[in-house]
């Protein structure tokens, strides 16, 4: 028996679902390297002493979120976008702000993962 389209589950309604949820990480990887370079100056100003190595730590973090933009077509983009949060939840050694900053994004990536799961879930499943 097939169904009558009454019946089917609605899709996301997009034209280019992947293109749409690609659009979405690479919006919210864009802002965090944005905001983390606008942290810089915060923090050497406010901790009184950053060191080479946490600004050049907090650099590549910012090249690596802009760089990920362009391998979000692949599914081990996506993984490398979470393994970002993850690791700038761990510059939070060298400041709390930074913590806040990780905590804050991640969770933010952890509802544009569910956004992506929700836009690119097939039209048919089985309950």
């Amino acid at each position: 028996m097939t169904e009558t389209p009454e019946e089917e589950e609605p899709t996301s309604g997009l034209r280019n679902p992947q293109a749409a949820a690609r659009g979405v990480g690479s919006a919210t990887l864009l802002l965090e390297a944005l905001v983390l370079l606008l942290a810089l100056v915060p923090l050497t100003k406010l901790s009184g002493h950053v060191s080479g190595l946490e600004i050049g730590v907090l650099l590549g973090l910012i090249a690596v979120c802009v760089l990920t933009c362009a391998v979000l077509k692949r599914s081990w983009g996506w993984h490398l976008g979470t393994a970002i949060q993850v690791a700038i939840i761990l510059t939070g050694f060298f400041n709390w702000a930074l913590l806040v900053l990780g905590l804050v994004f991640l969770a933010i990536w952890a509802y544009v993962l569910h956004v992506r799961r929700t836009v690119l879930r097939p039209a048919h499943f089985d309950h």
